[in-house]
């Protein structure tokens, strides 16, 4: 999201929490991934998800054969 992206796609984990809770289930799992997302914005120090960008991501360059 902080490249550019304007969502992303969920759906092995969420059928993982219906399959195995249902409705609850896949409601935790919503819940989860949320919690995570904050927790991940925070320690980048974004206070919300539009403070995610660019400039807040570290990359390296690619060289074919010499990165892990």
């Amino acid at each position: 999201l902080a490249l550019g992206a304007s969502g992303v796609l969920l759906g092995r984990p969420v059928i993982w929490g219906l399959a195995a809770g249902g409705e609850s289930g896949c409601a935790r799992v919503l819940s989860l991934l949320e919690t995570e997302l904050r927790n991940a914005l925070g320690l980048a120090g974004c206070p919300d998800l539009r403070s995610a960008t660019r400039l807040r991501v570290a990359t390296m360059p690619y060289f074919p054969g010499k990165n892990p």
